[in-house]
């Protein structure tokens, strides 16, 4: 089973955004679900990663390198490793 990702780690990284949790929702007759693929998609986004890198400053960090990082992490979590992901957004 996949670890959780805190609660509060996820609306951090959506705040950098201007998103909300609400925002990652799917929505159906009959139930509500965290959409996993929306919450990654925003990850890779142009203001999340704006944003994460005025929170974590890296001389060396440009937006190409700060994607590909973001992506491998997204991909370790697609393979159930959540601690990646996890570890990126603590950083915020």
């Amino acid at each position: 089973m996949q670890e959780v990702i805190p609660r509060e780690l996820i609306e951090k990284a959506l705040a950098l955004t201007g998103k909300t949790m609400d925002d990652m929702c799917i929505y159906s007759d009959f139930w509500e679900d965290f959409s996993k693929e929306y919450f990654c998609y925003y990850l890779l986004s142009p203001e999340f990663i704006e944003k994460y890198k005025e929170n974590v400053p890296m001389a060396m960090w440009n937006n190409h390198w700060v994607c590909y990082i973001i992506w491998d992490i997204i991909y370790e979590y697609q393979k159930w490793n959540a601690q990646p992901l996890i570890g990126l957004l603590s950083k915020i």
